[in-house]
């Protein structure tokens, strides 16, 4: 059927369906989503950790002690520790940032944590922690999110200063 009106021309069936036929989109979209899903999702840059110490605490209402862990690196969602011992997937931890103050100008600080993986790696086990500030329910947590910010444009500021860094050799 046929129809014109002021000069325009469509064609469709007797019950109003078009010619449309849909386009298979479904290799495009697997590849789409392969690419997606294969690097590395985090939304937030990890950086190398310098100037600071970090120890953990389960927040359980143990009366466990500091367990202090070596930083590896660092982004706003989250930080990589070295611990001595596994840490359980999805246990929830106060994190103690210990930062050099005359190095940083940051001071120290805590914030909530969540385990999201631990692995093996050697003697000691690699974890990595998901910040959870939804743990922290007062001031402090304005806090410890300032400080996250600054303790993240403090050691962008230090990889940008070593990317930027040209070492001269002499020969005297």
């Amino acid at each position: 059927m046929t129809s014109s009106s002021k000069g325009f021309s469509t064609s469709s069936s007797v019950y109003g369906a078009s010619d449309f036929k849909p386009e298979d989109v479904t290799q495009p979209l697997a590849e789409a989503t392969r690419m997606l899903y294969e690097g590395d999702r985090r939304l937030d840059t990890r950086l190398e950790v310098r100037g600071i110490g970090v120890e953990i605490r389960p927040i359980n209402g143990e009366l466990a002690e500091w367990q202090s862990c070596t930083p590896i690196n660092f982004s706003r969602g989250g930080i990589l520790l070295e611990s001595p011992e596994p840490l359980e997937a999805e246990r929830l931890f106060w994190l103690h940032i210990r930062t050099r103050k005359a190095e940083t100008n940051i001071d120290s600080f805590r914030v909530g944590a969540e385990v999201r993986h631990s692995t093996q790696q050697g003697d000691a086990y690699r974890a990595g922690l998901k910040f959870r500030l939804d743990l922290i329910r007062d001031m402090r947590r304005v806090h410890a999110e300032h400080s996250l910010s600054r303790l993240e444009g403090f050691l962008q500021a230090i990889g940008a200063i070593d990317e930027n860094a040209v070492v001269h050799h002499t020969d005297e």
